[in-house]
């Protein structure tokens, strides 16, 4: 019995691992981009790249027509990304409370946040190192808490913890307040506590309901950013089908950078800002270009750029 609460951990990294392994050779249609960050924040790549877009655009003189459209895609996706998080926090908890399920915790609330922030959910191995981290330094400091303050216990537990996440280089700040989850999970002797019993009782709890009701978060975000794509997609084509042959013409040119008649997902980002003045993240452009490259090099040519503004 032991051997299983033990390998369980274990073996959900594994499956989380070997999924994330797999999904780059699924075939197209059947695979979504999923931010590889495991960071609450954007890095610094990302943020660099960001201000060289707009700087581009800026020195090309182009002004963006569209900002009306960028308002509204991005007024969607906020209502979508809100709405359908609140009904799976609301569905978790009443799964939990009243018919005793054990999918759901108040630090799911920081998980869900961050599951739904973003166009797609980030890396799920963030989630699950963080989880291994914090039940072993629970567990670690399970040997000598019981002759420790509490104060000096949380500070142990948040050092620890913000150790871990540099160590792994995985940030996921909900999993700091597991700690404390886990401590009032804990048998109430002190004995209990030290012995094996109290080992099992927290990885108990780690699994029922952290990690469960957290798998169920990031499929619902997972499901939910195919629905916001569709949204966003059909607001910018909207605004691309206004355009005519010249204009999509003389942008593809204006931001082939390396003038060998081809966008990458980059120059495509750059090209559809300037154009309709939709800052479509780099997964949707990503997505755009694996949808129109006919030849599979990852690069789209005029013919290919164009289907892109004009498919419905």
């Amino acid at each position: 019995m032991l051997r299983s609460y033990v390998l369980a951990p274990v073996i959900v990294l594994v499956c989380f691992q070997t999924a994330a392994n797999a999904l780059p050779r699924l075939p197209s249609v059947f695979r979504f981009p999923l931010d590889p960050r495991p960071l609450l924040t954007a890095d610094s790549k990302a943020q660099v790249h960001s201000a060289t877009t707009k700087t581009d655009v800026q020195a090309a003189g182009a002004t963006p027509p569209g900002i009306a459209s960028k308002s509204v895609a991005r007024s969607l996706d906020t209502i979508i990304a809100g709405v359908g998080l609140g009904l799976t926090i609301a569905t978790l908890a009443a799964l939990d409370s009243y018919f005793n399920l054990k999918v759901f915790c108040p630090p799911m609330l920081a998980s869900g946040t961050i599951f739904f922030a973003g166009p797609t959910p980030p890396d799920i191995s963030g989630f699950a190192k963080a989880t291994l981290g914090a039940v072993a330094v629970y567990n670690i400091l399970g040997l000598v808490r019981t002759s420790l303050s509490q104060p000096v216990v949380m500070g142990a537990m948040s050092g620890c913890m913000l150790m871990w996440f540099k160590a792994t280089n995985a940030i996921f700040p909900a999993c700091v307040s597991l700690g404390l989850l886990l401590a009032q999970a804990a048998p109430s002797s002190e004995a209990q506590q030290l012995s094996w019993a109290g080992v099992q009782a927290s990885l108990n709890y780690a699994l029922f309901p952290w990690v469960s009701g957290n798998i169920a978060l990031y499929v619902m975000a997972i499901l939910l950013s195919l629905c916001r794509w569709e949204v966003r997609n059909r607001v910018m084509k909207s605004e691309l089908r206004a355009l005519s042959a010249q204009d999509l013409r003389r942008t593809f040119k204006q931001f082939d950078t390396s003038g060998d008649g081809y966008l990458d997902a980059t120059e495509v980002k750059v090209a559809l800002r300037a154009a309709i003045g939709c800052d479509v993240a780099l997964a949707d452009c990503e997505r755009l270009v694996g949808e129109a490259d006919t030849d599979g090099d990852g690069v789209v040519d005029f013919h290919e750029f164009q289907h892109i503004c004009s498919a419905t």
